[in-house]
């Protein structure tokens, strides 16, 4: 009957230490970071004081010196010259 009782004992003291490192292990919940814009960024943004195409005219027109790169060789003298096609995707 001792045996069993020290077998019982054993046991309960395995599974308490086992829920123990259990409850310690658990990671906690990441802390919610919440940015925000702030109201006159964002008006600054959506107002028409400044034309977005006026803004970024130069990235999409590109500068001089890459048109003259693309112009030189387009105009080699090869008879056959590669013709890329637009991507349709």
């Amino acid at each position: 009957m001792k045996i069993f009782a020290i077998l019982f004992l054993f046991i309960g003291i395995v599974l308490v230490i086992q829920a123990y490192y259990t409850n310690v292990s658990v990671c906690p919940k990441p802390k919610t970071v919440i940015k925000y814009v702030p109201r006159s960024v964002y008006e600054d943004q959506l107002s028409d004081k400044q034309k977005l195409t006026e803004f970024y005219k130069v990235m999409f027109n590109g500068s001089k010196k890459n048109t003259d790169i693309y112009t030189q060789a387009n105009t080699n003298s090869d008879p056959n010259p590669i013709e890329l096609e637009p991507n349709t995707e």
